[in-house]
């Protein structure tokens, strides 16, 4: 990848600060910084938690994540079958196994979401053994373990049969209920709610043809599928902006999507490249209070900052490996977490 241009080089500030003997950045540090320079771009890292690992504060995939109005970070913890809680300090606060009744293992969660209640949702898949699929593709896509590749031949794991779910747990990780999603082979899915409704909002991949977006009751019964004629290739991240709005971005391609709630396309935007508006390979997405979008441009080590009409803003943050998954807190911070196992927040 080629560099980027000065006008779009150091658009995130960093500060060099002591750190604490657990290694992670003072929590007081985003309040003691003397007169940073205030803009659009200037998205100041405040601090960093996790590593590689299956111990409390660890992560082995965190491929989503989900705020809460009370001062909550919670990271699906994909390899390690959990979800973690934080506060917005990164200090780590508790953590549940996504266990399923019936189910032999718990299961792997690919995206947390939070109702209008306070309960989190998880979609996952329940362990089964895989088969390899020897691809050849123009695009690097999500590997199993929810990093990517930049081979453009390489294998991906996909499973026998299909054994997906969505599950709701008490923010106490008490199991309440769940509902079969089905019928994907690919091994990456997200959710989101539609708060209005307290519908569930989940992503699905079509083998050899156009992937959707589902939208169901809490209680499992499908109410409507959308995006079955833009061309969708694989959809992995979703949110449900203010206005209701669900957009979604396609981790094969440049592009995120679009729709009303009755699933009408609106419109989509990027393309590929590493100008200003293009991507690569968008991964999670999410909206703030004025309606900005915040896509996590994997392929190109950063993410982006578009205005509600897809019109780009901004390279927010420049020089992050691999993001994954983005979620804007109350507070106007942004919670990154990227292929390295590390989330990290970031003040503006």
């Amino acid at each position: 990848m080629s560099p980027l241009s000065s006008d779009h080089q150091n658009t995130t500030r960093r500060y060099t600060v002591p750190y604490l003997p657990s290694g992670r950045l003072d929590p007081n540090i985003c309040g003691r910084i003397e007169n940073p320079e205030k803009s659009e771009e200037n998205w100041i890292e405040c601090r960093s938690f996790g590593g590689t690992g299956s111990q409390r504060g660890q992560f082995r995939g965190p491929r989503s994540l989900a705020v809460s109005d009370r001062g909550e970070i919670f990271v699906a913890d994909y390899r390690n079958k959990r979800v973690q809680i934080f506060d917005f300090q990164g200090t780590f606060l508790s953590s549940f196994h996504t266990t399923l009744p019936g189910e032999e293992e718990d299961i792997y969660p690919y995206g947390v979401t939070l109702d209008s209640g306070g309960n989190i949702w998880v979609v996952g898949r329940a362990p089964s053994k895989p088969k390899s699929s020897s691809l050849s593709s123009s695009f690097a896509l999500l590997d199993y373990c929810g990093v990517t590749t930049n081979s453009s031949h390489y294998n991906r794991e996909r499973t026998a049969s299909s054994s997906d779910f969505a599950a709701q747990y008490t923010r106490q990780g008490r199991y309440v209920i769940h509902f079969d999603v089905q019928n994907t082979r690919w091994a990456a899915r997200g959710i989101a709610m539609d708060s209005r409704e307290n519908n569930v909002v989940v992503t699905k991949v079509i083998e050899d043809g156009n992937s959707v977006v589902e939208l169901f009751k809490p209680n499992g019964t499908l109410l409507r599928t959308i995006g079955d004629q833009e061309g969708i290739e694989y959809p992995h991240y979703v949110t449900v902006d203010r206005e209701g709005r669900i957009l979604v971005s396609d981790s094969a391609g440049p592009f995120v999507f679009v729709y009303n709630m009755e699933g009408k396309f609106l419109f989509k935007f990027g393309g590929w490249g590493e100008a200003g508006g293009q991507l690569n390979r968008p991964h999670g997405i999410c909206t703030d209070e004025s309606g900005r979008i915040f896509v996590a441009d994997s392929g190109n080590d950063r993410v982006e900052m578009f205005d509600s009409t897809g019109e780009f803003l901004s390279h927010v943050i420049s020089d992050i490996k691999q993001p994954l998954a983005v979620a804007m807190t109350g507070n106007g911070s942004l919670v990154v977490s990227n292929s390295e196992n590390v989330v990290t927040i970031f003040h503006n």
